[in-house]
């Protein structure tokens, strides 16, 4: 999440505000948990987020006890190599993603195949749009996506 915001901020002092951000899978959390640092925003969008992060942290539970001792550690993420961080780690621990759409206050587009086995039945794809939802769509400055 941090990364996220901290790339918002150079977009701003670049004369280049960001309205969007977009993010795919933990992206997805990282982008709704960053939006309510980036004041410029005008909406976010999420491809196949998790929405309780913390959750899905079992794909690299083998790992888990280096990366906090060591920092780092490679792991198999779909398979391809990924480097996770402490960091993230700390992130995924952390991140209330309820809270963050509760407050988020912008349009948000949530896109999630139903046939998703990515993060098994810890994390049900939802089936309907909640009451009080709109639609809406945003002129785009300027985007990020992770």
């Amino acid at each position: 999440m941090a990364d996220t915001v901290k790339a918002a901020e150079f977009m701003r002092d670049s004369g280049r505000p960001v309205s969007l951000l977009v993010g795919h899978s933990f992206g997805g959390a990282a982008v709704l948990a960053a939006a309510g640092a980036i004041p410029e925003l005008d909406a976010v969008a999420t491809v196949g987020a998790p929405f309780s992060p913390k959750h899905v942290a079992h794909v690299f539970d083998a790992a888990l006890d280096r990366i906090l001792s060591e920092g780092s550690a490679e792991v198999d993420l779909g398979g391809k190599r990924v480097e996770i961080r402490r960091h993230f780690v700390e992130d995924l621990e952390n991140a209330d993603l309820t809270d963050c759409i509760k407050r988020l206050g912008k349009p948000l587009l949530v896109m999630h195949s139903p046939r998703t086995t990515r993060w098994g039945s810890r994390t049900p794809a939802p089936s309907s749009r909640p009451r009080g939802i709109r639609a809406a769509l945003c002129p785009l400055r300027a985007a990020i996506i992770c």
